[in-house]
């Protein structure tokens, strides 16, 4: 689950481009992670990035309220993944 602390629209850009933003938070149950990797038959560490990252691509402020825009943001995650050396 990923809570904002912000909506990016309430701050002016010159903001998100000079300081530090707390984006907000991210919470994963560690149990249902592990439950989720075992089903998909990968590490729990996998599990809990994919997790992370998706909390964090919602925190910065994509969705997927429909097929067309959730692949777009696999395809964003994946990437990110990838960056990161955990993909």
């Amino acid at each position: 689950l990923a809570f904002a602390s912000l909506e990016r629209e309430a701050l002016p850009p010159e903001i998100w481009n000079s300081q530090p933003i707390e984006l907000g938070d991210i919470i994963i149950s560690v149990e249902t992670a592990d439950r989720q990797a075992q089903e998909q038959n990968h590490s729990l560490k996998q599990e809990i990035a994919w997790l992370a990252s998706h909390g964090l691509l919602h925190l910065l402020g994509w969705d997927h309220p429909d097929p067309e825009r959730l692949e777009e943001m696999l395809t964003q995650q994946h990437q990110l993944l990838t960056c990161v050396g955990l993909h």
